[in-house]
């Protein structure tokens, strides 16, 4: 019996992201698909001759609330068994990334079920999906992956990039711009934003006027103002090299494309 834990807590105690809601209790934690009660949650194992996860849509029938699977690289997309009322429609191999995408899958998903789309076609469609401009658009650059976010931005979607960066592997370099239109709450909105990042990154550069406000509340080292994007890129071009990776965002107003444009100038995309 795991008294007293939710998906979040045990989430937490075997430092994974959860999907769903974190405040779901959970009865007990099992690797055995044949003994799933009601309330468990499924590990789905994985070795050379056996892979568990064939066993999720029959789990999730049996009333697991929840299972714990093997994670693809973030910042090459997700992977997740979609499911309703117990039967798998299928897996999807997300090529969007963010978990906050995942939930944007999910939910265009049960609206496309609602309208009385076939199966086949939503499982297609989600699968088909590709990354628009400035949008999470991953660029390969020999050893550095660059994730060009630079379309807009807002405090959520700001913490939601900083989630998938804290994920990627190597060192990771947080390039921001300002969020515009936040009104009396710039201040306290781009603080929220350095606080967040505080621990999930390895470096912050920001440049911009409002942004200055999360540098001063980042908690750690490598945290760099500049006050022209001419000054940031002198810094971050030589920063191009080795095992990286960057993620540039700012509101439209801050032209933060330009910066991923110039990276990009700099270093051969490999496709």
């Amino acid at each position: 019996m795991f008294k007293g834990y939710t998906l979040g807590s045990l989430a937490t105690v075997l430092g994974i992201v959860p999907v769903g809601p974190v405040e779901t209790p959970v009865l007990r934690l099992t690797t055995d698909s044949r003994a799933v009660q009601p309330g468990d949650v499924f590990v789905a194992l994985k070795g050379e001759r056996f892979d568990a996860h064939q066993f999720l849509p029959a789990v999730a029938k049996q009333g697991a609330i929840a299972a714990v699977v093997e994670q693809v690289d973030p910042v090459q997309g997700s992977r997740f068994q979609l499911c309703y009322q117990g039967q798998s429609l299928g897996e999807i191999q997300l090529q969007l990334l963010g978990q906050h995408n995942i939930a944007n899958a999910l939910a265009a998903a049960a609206a496309a079920k609602a309208l009385g789309i076939e199966q086949a076609s939503i499982v297609a469609g989600l699968q088909s999906i590709r990354a628009v401009a400035g949008r999470m658009q991953r660029h390969q650059l020999a050893g550095i992956t660059l994730i060009d976010d630079s379309y807009n931005a807002n405090p959520v979607s700001m913490c939601a990039a900083i989630d998938l960066l804290s994920q990627a592997a190597g060192e990771r370099i947080l390039v921001l711009g300002d969020m515009g239109e936040l009104g009396e709450w710039s201040q306290e909105g781009h603080a929220a934003v350095g606080r967040h990042a505080s621990g999930r990154v390895d470096a912050l550069y920001a440049v911009g006027q409002e942004i200055q406000a999360a540098v001063n509340a980042y908690q750690g080292p490598n945290a760099y103002f500049f006050a022209s994007q001419a000054e940031l890129l002198a810094h971050l071009l030589p920063q191009l090299s080795g095992e990286k990776t960057i993620l540039v965002k700012g509101s439209r107003s801050a032209a933060m494309d330009h910066v991923v444009q110039a990276c990009l100038a700099n270093v051969q995309e490999i496709h």
